[in-house]
């Protein structure tokens, strides 16, 4: 974040003034397509593997016999958690194309 002192000109039309401030909002989106699409795909078999061991985790009879169910119900957020991650990770991928 940059901030400056004194007053800013107003040519640009995302500028607001007020009594005592001025702000300018400035945003540049600059996307590197391909480094992006290489670190989804890191963060999309990370959380596979995740997802994997979780399942396992969950189908694991004597896991949840013992488990206390704090500890399952933990679990079962963590899956759902996971998932919703990974649906977001793949919807990015295929957005990038």
């Amino acid at each position: 974040m940059h901030l400056a002192r004194g007053r800013l000109s107003g040519e640009l039309p995302d500028v607001r003034s007020g009594a005592s401030f001025d702000l300018r909002i400035l945003h540049e989106e600059k996307v590197n397509h391909d480094a992006e699409r290489v670190r989804l795909g890191k963060e999309k078999l990370k959380l596979e593997q995740q997802l994997t061991q979780v399942r396992a985790q969950l189908g694991n009879q004597e896991f949840l016999a013992r488990a206390p169910r704090e500890i399952v119900r933990g679990a079962e957020h963590r899956l759902k958690e996971l998932e919703e991650h990974l649906r977001k990770v793949l919807e990015s991928l295929e957005r990038l194309g």
